[in-house]
């Protein structure tokens, strides 16, 4: 083979490379993020509970109550934490914003809603601050 032949399968294997990664990354990305979720999550406890411990209907019932209602609380924590979390980097902002240019000033607003725009989307409770 000449010098053509293999500059051109080594471009369509950088190519399927990187297509691969990307496509993988993405994937991987949305899978996690959707595993996370709490009714992913519950629903995911229900079936295993069901299966490993050979649950009855009445069972079920009973185990989906309880996991609904750990669910909830698990979920009021979390947003608690995210409340706490939020309110911290808000006042670490403001004081940062007294050592920043305008411009810099202009760049962490953006940020900060950057942030809020990606919590907003993939988290189960958003913060209200920033």
């Amino acid at each position: 083979m000449n010098r053509k032949t293999y500059l051109y399968l080594a471009a369509i294997f950088l190519v399927g490379a990187l297509t691969g990664g990307l496509l993988g990354a993405t994937l991987t990305k949305q899978y996690l993020v959707k595993a996370l979720h709490p009714k992913a999550l519950a629903s995911r406890i229900e079936k295993e509970l069901t299966q490993k411990l050979g649950l009855d209907d009445a069972q079920q019932k009973t185990t989906r109550l309880l996991v609904d209602r750990s669910m909830a609380r698990i979920m009021g924590i979390y947003a608690e934490t995210i409340q706490k979390v939020d309110a911290e980097l808000l006042d670490a902002q403001k004081e940062l914003t007294s050592e920043l240019t305008p411009e810099q000033r202009i760049k962490l607003k953006d940020l900060a809603a950057s942030r809020q725009d990606f919590l907003r989307k993939h988290a189960p409770v958003a913060p209200t601050g920033l």
